[in-house]
């Protein structure tokens, strides 16, 4: 049986109360920048409207992590700015430094229709998971079924 590794995103945001990280890059290289100043953070549990994703690019699966059958996941608090981009992402429980630093770096190319808050666009701290797993589905390139035609 072959196994078709794939990385699954969770678009539920869970509530996350850290406090907002200031504005550099990390060590790791993970994206790690404050709002602007006019642009005050709520947390997702004070949103009227909590923001919605519309982009979500999966993040890379370490090959050799793949390799190994190794799954995971990580948990990655976020803001979403006002224009619906992500100005901050930092990985805070990961079973595998690997994969926490590839969850980051997709997580800061997602895009969201922004959170509001009595009508307004805000900045929203978020907290949503990132898993790695594998699947025993094989994937048939063409969209057919070709054992039953």
């Amino acid at each position: 049986m072959r196994f078709k590794f794939v990385c699954f995103v969770t678009a539920v945001a869970i509530l996350s109360g850290c406090a907002t990280p200031s504005a550099s890059s990390t060590a790791d290289g993970s994206k790690e920048a404050s709002s602007p100043p006019d642009e005050a953070v709520v947390d997702l549990a004070d949103c009227t409207s909590k923001p919605v994703p519309t982009r979500q690019p999966a993040p890379f699966y370490p090959r050799n992590l793949r390799n190994e059958g190794v799954t995971g996941i990580v948990f990655v608090q976020l803001i979403v700015g006002m224009d619906g981009r992500v100005s901050s992402a930092r990985a805070v429980r990961a079973n595998r430094e690997e994969f926490a630093r590839a969850a980051e770096q997709a997580v800061v190319k997602w895009l969201f229709k922004p959170g509001t808050v009595d009508g307004k666009r805000v900045a929203v701290r978020m907290e949503v998971p990132v898993g790695f797993g594998m699947s025993t589905e094989v994937p048939n390139p063409i969209g057919t079924n070709i054992l039953n035609n």
